[in-house]
């Protein structure tokens, strides 16, 4: 939902406007009828990848394996179904 306001609604609700931009609405503050201002919350950001999470588990024993093909999903492509 939308919450539009004035300049001078905004500039004494200011508290109040933020509590509803955390909760997830959109403020829309507006000034002789045209957009001055849009107030959202920032996007969801995902956390930094951390190098070196995966080290306890070694080096792999081989690095190209997961470009070596299966044979069932060859088998498969060529219409043979392993049961």
């Amino acid at each position: 939902m939308t919450v539009t306001c004035t300049l001078k609604e905004a500039e004494t609700k200011l508290a109040a406007l933020v509590e509803l931009v955390e909760r997830g609405e959109e403020v829309v503050i507006e000034r002789e009828g045209k957009t001055i201002a849009v107030l959202h919350a920032p996007p969801l950001t995902q956390p930094d990848r951390v190098p070196g999470t995966l080290a306890h588990l070694g080096q792999l024993r081989d690095p190209y394996m997961f470009l070596a093909s299966d044979p069932d999903l060859e088998a498969a492509a060529h219409g043979e179904v392993r049961v």
